[in-house]
């Protein structure tokens, strides 16, 4: 299973990622318009994107998006089903021909990774239709990477034990 893993001390706030998911998601066959890239970057437009590039505390920005948990409480409270954990990634997908602008979504995810766009639930997809999700790839400074989540933990662990031996891993040999 796949994930988007950011790196927020890689980010220098270029937007780059919400360009690209803007662009990914545009409806086949509609060109890509300055409005729409203008909204994708102007604070108070209604904002189409599916990933944000937020300011933290100290104004660093910190690009934000779903988070495809393995127990979404976005799907728990969809009465209607809209909200589903299924696709190629076992992500959350919202099925928006089916919502009903309820909201419970964007209050319960812990993330923020839901918003409002219209009257549906607006949320990342993960680009189903791609192999690499369109922020990932357009990301100039590698703030977003597409990793295996199953290797990382061990990978984590062994950062974590050579850390605290001084530099040595000690693999108990």
């Amino acid at each position: 299973m796949k994930r988007i893993i950011i790196h927020p001390e890689r980010c220098y706030g270029c937007m780059t990622c919400e360009v690209a998911c803007v662009t990914a998601h545009k409806h086949p066959g509609a060109p890509v318009t300055t409005e729409a890239i203008m909204q994708t970057i102007t604070p108070g437009m209604l904002r189409t994107t599916r990933i944000w590039v937020e300011p933290a505390q100290d104004n660093a920005p910190v690009p934000t998006t779903c988070r495809h948990c393995l127990e979404p409480a976005c799907v728990s409270v969809c009465s209607i089903g809209s909200m589903r954990q299924d696709g190629k990634h076992q992500s959350v997908i919202n099925h928006q021909e089916q919502c009903a602008g309820c909201w419970m979504c964007v209050m319960v995810c812990p993330f923020g990774g839901v918003d409002k766009l219209g009257k549906i639930a607006h949320k990342c997809d993960l680009c189903q239709d791609r192999d690499v999700p369109a922020c990932v790839a357009a990301c100039p400074n590698e703030a977003l990477e597409w990793v295996d989540v199953e290797p990382l933990a061990e990978e984590r662990r062994q950062q974590v034990a050579t850390h605290l031996t001084g530099g040595q891993l000690s693999c108990g040999t």
